[in-house]
């Protein structure tokens, strides 16, 4: 049997983030919605059951999306859509209607949009927090416009930090941070002999934690990285000074003269004498 709650909320003095009504409805089997149009922002989450959501794409192409348990749809403003449950499984889903001038922002900050338009919470406690958050709502629509104001903020930032998209993305940006900024350390601090250590100390990471990450984004390791940033200084000082080789070593934080050429060689299969031989430039040239 299919049971259905609707609350339309009057916020006119809203202006961030506004509530236009809030329900849930437990469907019958292949009950179905649409084609419709929105004029505000509508997502549904799916407490238990099946579904499908058909959406039209910014090119306007119909796509298809099948949903069940711990998964939620965002319907854009001038969307066409048509979502029908499942006739074995029906669905069970709560819904919010809301607009303003962050709601394209904060659905965006959880990777929903016109063109992504699926929520998949990222675990178990994920999956409960997003249902508690909304009956919380929905089971108190009658409270002041403060409060489903307060209830409304606590939906997004729980969607926020449960998308399991935007954990990927959230992951992937803060491991590039992390590799920008070992990178940059290395580029103001190449000079003194620094170690992958002292690098890993200054992002405040565990080194083997730190060497991963930056290899899985550069496709080498911190070590050879930073020799290698070294060594590109030293071919540049080669080719454009009249640095002795002790004076390129020193500027190039390597203490030993015979430690900097061994990797000098070692990359480029000549002394740093031969290289600069065969490479300098002069200031007439």
């Amino acid at each position: 049997m299919s049971t259905f709650q609707l609350q339309s909320i009057a916020q006119d003095e809203l202006i961030d983030l506004k509530l236009y009504q809030a329900g849930a409805q437990n469907c019958h089997p292949a009950h179905l919605y649409g084609p419709a149009i929105r004029n505000h922002f509508l997502f549904h989450y799916v407490l238990s059951g099946k579904g499908t959501l058909q959406s039209t794409n910014s090119k306007g192409e119909d796509r298809f999306y099948e949903l069940s348990s711990g998964q939620g749809f965002l319907i854009s403003p001038d969307q066409i859509n048509t979502y029908i449950a499942d006739y074995n499984d029906p669905w069970h889903y709560m819904w919010i209607e809301i607009d303003g001038t962050l709601a394209k922002r904060a659905f965006a900050l959880a990777g929903l949009s016109f063109d992504s338009p699926i929520y998949t919470a990222k675990d178990n406690q994920a999956r409960q927090q997003i249902a508690t958050q909304m009956l919380q709502l929905t089971n108190h629509l009658d409270r002041s416009s403060f409060f489903l104001s307060g209830q409304l903020y606590l939906i997004l930032d729980a969607l926020i930090h449960t998308s399991q998209t935007q954990a990927l993305d959230v992951q992937t940006k803060r491991t590039n941070v992390y590799v920008k900024d070992a990178k940059d350390y290395i580029a103001h601090h190449y000079h003194r002999p620094i170690t992958v250590e002292e690098i890993a100390t200054h992002c405040r990471l565990n080194r083997n934690y730190l060497s991963r990450i930056f290899k899985e984004e550069m496709r080498i390791g911190l070590q050879e990285y930073l020799v290698n940033f070294r060594l590109s200084v030293a071919c540049d000082l080669l080719k454009f000074s009249d640095d002795s080789i002790r004076t390129i070593s020193e500027k190039t934080g390597y203490n030993n003269q015979l430690y900097f050429s061994k990797a000098f060689k070692q990359k480029f299969s000549v002394s740093p004498t031969v290289w600069r031989n065969h490479n300098r430039i002069m200031p007439n040239q």
